[in-house]
């Protein structure tokens, strides 16, 4: 195994529509929404970056060209940032595969859609590296079974290694769910092509391809995460991913740039984006309001909202 230092370059899967984020998807990938006012995938290749990493390859789709526009070749970032195009996903796997002939071995795999705080990622990243196994999964102790359903649950030998990885498992025993965050050797593009599309979506998941690594005689490693985590699948998530980062900043409130707060509104726990707007006075707890957004809430107090464009989003019920 090569050490991190070797280890130069990252992926980032970024196609997918993100449909049950509508109708955000509508306007912003998942990769672009905002955790106190910075994108998603801004994080991910920040922390890559302090892990030694040099160059990430990014797999676009839907809304493709707005990830473009906003981190270009990444030169300002310290990177060198590549884009790959998946015009028709079919699968995490499927998205993966686009990248084959581009990586370098080995190399991290990121998912788009999830959040780790930073100061705990770059650690993971630099633990997966030297841990001494080209094919590593970043793992979480789950306690509450409904969360790991709404993953890939991980079994292992008792000793580190993984022999069996359940996508959505029905009634998870374990207690470990995987986190979206992976180190993988060029094998892992072989293992693709003989993944067949599952039963439960018609497409090529990414945990079969890796069971079916498995099977082909590839180890398997986990690295545990000892922090929180968010996969930003749903709009309520982004709404506690932003409540749970103004914590770990020890923060209040952020308010960014240009933005202009009617006298008399009380921010808690609220991150407002650059250039918004709060029109009249309004107490706003746990809300997110986006970069050039107008709030103009009819109500005396908005709790647990996104205000998105014309969009006015409530974690409730979406």
């Amino acid at each position: 195994m090569q050490g991190d230092g070797n280890i130069t370059t990252g992926a980032i899967l970024a196609a997918g529509r993100g449909s049950r984020t509508f109708p955000l998807s509508d306007t912003y990938p998942k990769a672009l929404l905002p955790v106190c006012n910075i994108p998603v995938m801004q994080y991910q290749m920040k922390a890559m970056r302090d892990a030694g990493i040099s160059e990430i390859l990014v797999v676009v789709g839907h809304l493709g060209k707005e990830i473009q526009k906003t981190f270009g070749n990444g030169r300002r970032f310290g990177l060198r940032i590549r884009y790959v195009l998946d015009p028709d996903p079919r699968g995490i796997a499927t998205s993966l595969l686009k990248v084959e002939d581009e990586t370098r071995n080995p190399f991290f795999c990121f998912l788009g859609d999830i959040f780790i705080p930073p100061r705990f990622l770059v650690k993971m990243l630099r633990k997966m590296g030297k841990d001494g196994m080209a094919n590593r999964v970043l793992v979480k102790r789950e306690a509450d079974p409904e969360v790991i359903k709404r993953h890939a649950e991980i079994i292992n030998d008792g000793r580190g290694k993984i022999v069996e990885l359940i996508e959505k498992p029905v009634a998870p025993k374990s207690g470990l769910r995987s986190v979206g965050v992976y180190l993988f050797t060029s094998r892992v593009f072989t293992a693709i092509r003989k993944t067949q599309p599952s039963a439960l979506r018609g497409e090529r998941e990414l945990t079969d391809s890796i069971q079916t690594l498995i099977d082909l005689g590839e180890r398997i490693e986990m690295t545990y995460l000892d922090s929180w985590d968010v996969n930003i699948s749903y709009p309520e998530d982004l709404i506690e991913c932003n409540v749970r980062m103004l914590a770990e900043l020890g923060k209040e409130r952020i308010v960014g740039r240009g933005a202009k707060i009617a006298p008399g509104s009380v921010i808690a726990k609220t991150v407002v984006g650059e250039r918004a707007t709060v029109e009249r006075p309004v107490r706003l707890y746990e809300c997110v309001i986006f970069h050039d957004a107008k709030v103009n809430y009819e109500s005396s107090e908005a709790s647990r909202m996104l205000f998105a464009g014309a969009h006015n989003i409530p974690a409730e019920g979406v």
